[in-house]
């Protein structure tokens, strides 16, 4: 499943995003997600990035907000 799938900002809010994490400039974000039922729930994502072979990765922990 990719983030876009998901996420309910539009895609270039996502890579905007992603790119900031990437440059280790932010590692905390709130999202609204979209779950399997539809219903929209805000959502506290924790990133990094993960050197691998010659390429970089984003990890991200999600969960809900309270």
């Amino acid at each position: 499943m990719k983030i876009t799938d998901i996420n309910t900002m539009s895609k270039e809010e996502v890579k905007e995003e992603m790119k900031s994490a990437k440059s280790k400039d932010k590692l905390y974000f709130n999202f609204k997600h979209k779950i399997s039922t539809g219903e929209v729930k805000e959502v506290e994502v924790y990133s990094q990035p993960i050197p691998f072979v010659e390429k970089d990765y984003l990890y991200s922990i999600i969960h809900e907000a309270k």
